[in-house]
């Protein structure tokens, strides 16, 4: 769980939801600072479902103390921690390979952070099992996706580092929407120069409390995003194209009028004894034909 104050209560937030915020972050990321995120589809999804190892955890959520709130996202023992984010790629894989070998380089990454060295003796042995389980199980897609030509270029060493660390921003924007944080900081975000660089995120005070989920968040002065990020925004009105071809008819051609038709069927009708088998009738039902 990740908690956000609001007054004197806790608002518990959910991490597959955090990780909904984090898919939103990523559709509507692009800018000509930033760039363009690539393969823009299987990025936002596994943006969105990088946290999908912790569903269950969340679903019954354990308490530190008697009465007391559900265990925080950074209270979970790292035995618990560690089989979430095992099956956390392998319950994405169906999802895609991709998406599969990004929440194994996001999970592998939040390792880099524990001081592994300071950690009990069989702690510091399940966590390197887990770091080599993960190196071997992202080779086997990495193989994969490399011979496929439409995949090759997105699984080059300097590709899947600029994913990872697109998602790693992504999973700190929305932790700081999350948590309300006024500053939070974010690792190096890549730019469209092909550098990155680490920066900090904070409300943006001129965005207001109208801005109906426009973009809240800046670094720097910088923005990350031309899009909105979440919500907002009256929907579109949908307007009709026309066209002159074909009489003037649209663009689609005008399909012949469905007729309708009678055809008789036999219907099973239940007497008032359940133990008897049910006798048939006939009837006509009416079925559109063209």
């Amino acid at each position: 769980m990740i908690y956000r104050p609001d007054g004197n209560r806790l608002i518990a937030i959910g991490q597959p939801a955090h990780a909904w915020i984090s898919g939103q972050l990523a559709q509507a990321w692009g800018s000509p600072e930033f760039g363009p995120v690539e393969p823009a589809g299987e990025a936002v999804l596994a943006a969105a479902q990088h946290d999908l190892g912790m569903a269950a955890f969340d679903a019954e959520p354990r308490v530190i103390a008697p009465g007391g709130p559900p265990m925080g996202f950074l209270d979970i023992p790292v035995a618990d921690h560690l089989r979430l984010w095992i099956a956390a790629p392998r319950l994405a894989l169906p999802q895609g390979r991709y998406v599969a070998l990004l929440v194994s380089l996001h999970g592998t990454y939040l390792y880099g952070f524990r001081d592994v060295e300071a950690e009990p003796r069989i702690t510091q042995q399940a966590i390197r099992a887990y770091l080599a389980d993960q190196e071997q199980f992202r080779a086997g897609l990495v193989d994969s996706l490399a011979g496929d030509p439409a995949w090759a270029r997105h699984v080059t060493a300097g590709a899947l580092e600029r994913a990872q660390k697109h998602l790693a921003a992504w999973d700190a924007i929305s932790l700081a929407l999350c948590t309300g944080a006024e500053r939070w900081r974010v690792p190096e975000v890549p730019r469209a120069d092909g550098s990155a660089r680490a920066g900090r995120v904070g409300r943006n005070p001129q965005s207001g409390a109208s801005s109906q989920g426009r973009r809240a968040l800046d670094a720097d002065g910088r923005r990350y995003g031309q899009r909105r990020i979440v919500g907002g925004g009256p929907p579109r009105p949908h307007r009709r194209r026309s066209s002159r071809r074909a009489g003037g008819q649209g663009s689609l051609p005008r399909l012949p009028r469905a007729k309708r038709r009678e055809r008789e069927v036999l219907r099973p009708v239940r007497t008032g004894d359940l133990t008897q088998t049910p006798r048939m009738q006939s009837t006509r039902i009416r079925r559109f034909h063209r």
